[in-house]
């Protein structure tokens, strides 16, 4: 026969060590899907700014290396702050620009290209920046968590060392 009781202690137990676990699991899996969209995020944007700056490119190849990676999804976990930068690109070089003479508005094409490249590049630089700044953090903390012991070592080397009275081994004895 069941024991209830014991049996209901034992899934009650079992529920409030499992669901803690399982929201910290979740959390982790969310910031490494995170960490994983961003830095290929970061790797596209430098790609694109690169073929963007390139001489002899043109509107498609720009067009084509943006349509090549998943922005959709990387939208839908970062947000969407740095894709409205792309989106300024992709009208940029969505507008065409053959035309037999240059006028204001070809000049105004051309501006808006390079301005779009301009504000990608920077979006490029930046995230860059900030991906060595979260390696070099990581691995300061990594160098931190040393064992105890060290710790303490480190501590002692690292405060600074008051002057030592020296006893005098020649001199009057006491009681003479």
């Amino acid at each position: 026969m069941i024991d209830w009781p014991n049996a209901t202690v034992a899934f009650v137990l079992g529920f409030l060590v499992a669901v803690p676990l399982w929201l910290l699991d979740r959390r982790r899996e969310k910031r490494e899907r995170r960490s994983q969209a961003e830095s290929e995020w970061t790797r596209a944007a430098v790609r694109i700014v690169a073929t963007a700056t390139q001489e002899n490119v043109t509107d498609v190849d720009v067009l084509r290396v943006i349509a090549e990676y998943p922005t959709e999804r990387w939208r839908a976990i970062l947000g969407s702050a740095d894709f409205e930068i792309l989106e300024r690109l992709q009208l940029a070089f969505m507008i065409p620009t053959v035309q037999p003479h240059k006028d204001s508005t070809h000049e105004a094409v051309e501006e808006s290209k390079r301005q779009a490249t301009v504000d990608m590049l920077d979006l490029a630089l930046r995230r860059t920046t900030e991906e060595a700044a979260a390696v070099r953090r990581a691995e300061q903390r990594v160098r931190k968590a040393c064992h105890p012991i060290r710790k303490v070592r480190r501590w002692l080397k690292a405060r600074p060392q008051e002057p030592r009275h020296e006893v005098p081994s020649e001199g009057p004895a006491v009681g003479e």
